[in-house]
């Protein structure tokens, strides 16, 4: 009988010990590029695209819902929200992908609040973005825009 129970309470502990985790990841983005350096200040016909890879484990990230943060580098105590693309969920697959998301030209204004700007201001973004599940992901900074007047 001890024996029996011993060897029930091995195959309980080896069994409990191969669960698969169930815990949600939080998605991993790194910085790709920007479509221009250079963009003249409050050009409302244009627009200044953002591209960012994106990996995400459980494949939850792009549910066509503000889940992209940026944060201008001249108010970081703004926070905008952007919709991420309409990614259809594939059950128990990951997401590796090349997101855009634009900037429309008429709210990209250089300031003159600075004497060595009076010409041109330079900012950046800081991104994250969260997956379905409420993860955040890692945090990072865009290469520097130039406005111009």
């Amino acid at each position: 009988m001890k024996k029996s129970i011993l060897f029930f309470f091995i195959i309980l502990t080896s069994i409990s010990c191969n669960k698969k985790s169930t815990q949600s990841t939080p998605p991993k983005i790194t910085f790709y590029t920007l479509s221009t350096d250079y963009f003249p200040s409050g050009y409302g016909q244009a627009k200044v695209s953002i591209f960012f890879n994106v990996f995400d484990k459980e494949g939850d990230v792009g549910f066509n819902e503000e889940n992209i943060y940026l944060v201008d580098s001249r108010s970081p105590n703004d926070t905008q929200k952007f919709v991420s693309p309409n990614v259809p969920a594939n059950e128990n697959k990951s997401l590796t992908a090349l997101f855009e998301t634009q900037i429309e030209g008429g709210f990209l204004i250089a300031r003159k609040d600075s004497p060595v700007h009076y010409k041109t201001d330079t900012l950046f973004w800081t991104i994250s973005i969260k997956d379905k599940a409420g993860n955040r992901s890692n945090f990072i900074k865009t290469s520097d825009l130039i406005l111009y007047h």
